[in-house]
């Protein structure tokens, strides 16, 4: 059995312990936390040392700045000497010493150079007449810009035609009627003279006079359903030439033609097809439509053309 296995005494073993026990101390005396003096002394040091920069960086008294800005003073008028553009005479004189440099230096004859500059030569400047106050001012107002001149324009209200008689006296004969406005003038196309569709067309950009509504009107049309179902509108009547009454319903829809094209319409509905018959109306005739107010119920007139008027009389 060689030295190295062979098993440790209780002595050698209870030595090895201790000499581990002095290096674990040994460790922990080099590692061990400093004492309150030491910490002291440490930050003494650091305040000293944070003293010794801030006086180095701390801001310089009165003197020392007015010092230096003495210093930089001279130093800048220096240098605005030294690149300040030369004089005449100057300039002449630094002219002289470099071609007394280009001459051997025994032959140099410094009179021959040095000649009094002769007297300057100043630019003769005609005296001023006097001018008239007249033609300094026309000189100075030639110079001023002139103004374009602009024209006024007067705005001028489109002429609407004038309210057919008939329509006049029917306001006349109704209770508190007046207000007549022009809201269309259009051809009846297929759809207008169709009795199933039974209805009108208006449309919103044809519309002559676009205030006939008033704002509860014009609200009730805007909550009005897109899918140009449910209620009737606005409640109204439509007279003809000859003063029959109808009972209408005033709309708005979404309409769209058959290139694909949509746009927003009026759409008085109710009893139009009875009107249709009634007057003859046929696919395009010109009508003109108007509305006015009867006690503030919303009214139509329809003015048709003469040849339906004619028609519907012989009837």
């Amino acid at each position: 059995m060689s030295s190295r296995d062979k098993p440790k005494t209780f002595a050698e073993v209870r030595e090895e312990i201790c000499k581990r026990r002095e290096e674990m101390i040994s460790r922990d005396n080099q590692k061990k936390t400093k004492t309150v003096a030491q910490v002291r002394e440490e930050k003494g040091k650091r305040r000293e040392e944070m003293i010794s920069r801030y006086n180095q960086k701390k801001a310089k008294t009165v003197a020392q700045v007015k010092e230096g800005k003495g210093k930089r003073r001279e130093e800048m008028i220096s240098r605005d000497n030294r690149t300040k553009p030369k004089t005449v005479a100057q300039v002449r004189d630094a002219k002289r010493k470099r071609t007394f440099d280009h001459v051997p230096r025994g032959t140099r004859e410094p009179h021959a150079y040095l000649r009094n500059d002769p007297a300057p030569q100043v630019a003769s400047v005609p005296k001023s007449v006097p001018e008239e106050k007249d033609v300094i001012l026309d000189r100075i107002l030639s110079n001023v810009p002139r103004r374009k001149k602009t024209t006024s324009y007067e705005f001028v209200p489109p002429k609407h035609p004038q309210e057919p008689q008939w329509l006049l006296q029917v306001m006349s004969r109704m209770n508190g009627a007046g207000d007549p406005k022009l809201i269309i003038e259009k051809n009846l196309d297929s759809n207008d003279v169709d009795p199933r569709q039974n209805r009108l067309s208006i449309p919103i950009n044809t519309v002559i006079q676009n205030d006939f509504l008033t704002l509860d009107e014009s609200r009730l049309i805007d909550e009005d359903e897109i899918t140009n179902e449910g209620n009737m509108g606005v409640a109204a009547f439509l007279v003809d030439q000859r003063t029959k009454k109808w009972n209408m319903g005033f709309k708005q829809w979404f309409m769209t033609t058959d290139s694909g094209s949509s746009y927003w319409s009026f759409v008085l509905r109710g009893e139009w097809s009875n009107v249709v018959e009634t007057n003859g109306l046929k696919e395009g005739d010109k009508i003109s439509l108007w509305s006015f107010r009867s006690n503030d119920i919303l009214c139509f007139a329809l003015v048709p053309p003469t040849s339906s008027v004619v028609e519907s009389l012989d009837k």
